[in-house]
């Protein structure tokens, strides 16, 4: 537990400028090579060129926040990069976007042992990000029922997420009656 708080502290100390031993560079090359599996995995149509810059530019959090909304078809291997890309996003918000989509598809307690695998295997910038996303692990979250894992095996089991379904995207476009629907990050 000292260790674990010994990295929150020190990955609370990159946010107020102090960066020891380029804890924060290490972060923002891990989600890089994360957002790269998300792509792959997920079959996105987004270029990462060499100047993509993280902080930035949210086109893979959008990318995958409109395939919640619209529905699709994940892999096995979008469980790990969702989690990653998770676990590396620095803002607790966002990070969300890419859990909401594991967890819909795969289960609650699948991506939760996927996020818990990367914290005992990790460094201190894993165990600080997995505490980050274990917010979103434990409560309230949103279904969007056209999620669905290509492995019937893999699934999220019936009644797995604890929310009011979130309707498609074309569900809203036509005018059915449905809940305010969630926002993706501002500027995007």
């Amino acid at each position: 537990m000292a260790a674990f708080r010994a990295g929150v502290r020190r990955e609370e100390s990159v946010v107020d400028g102090e960066d020891p031993a380029g804890v924060e560079e290490e972060r923002r090359r891990l989600y890089a090579l994360a957002l790269a599996d998300v792509v792959r995995a997920l079959g996105l149509r987004i270029r990462l060129g060499p100047r993509y810059d993280l902080l930035k530019d949210h086109r893979v959090l959008v990318k995958v926040f409109q395939g919640c909304r619209e529905g699709m078809v994940l892999p096995a291997e979008a469980l790990d990069a969702l989690a990653r890309a998770a676990v590396y996003e620095r803002d607790p918000s966002y990070n969300r976007y890419y859990l909401d989509a594991a967890m819909n598809a795969f289960g609650v307690q699948r991506v939760r042992d996927a996020v818990d695998a990367l914290a005992l295997a990790g460094s201190e910038v894993e165990r600080a990000g997995a505490e980050r996303a274990g917010y979103w692990l434990g409560g309230l979250n949103r279904r969007y029922p056209g999620i669905v894992a290509a492995d019937p095996a893999l699934a999220a089991p019936p009644g797995d997420l604890v929310g009011p379904a979130l309707p498609r995207a074309s569900a809203a476009a036509a005018g059915e009656e449905g809940e305010e629907h969630a926002r993706p990050p501002a500027g995007a």
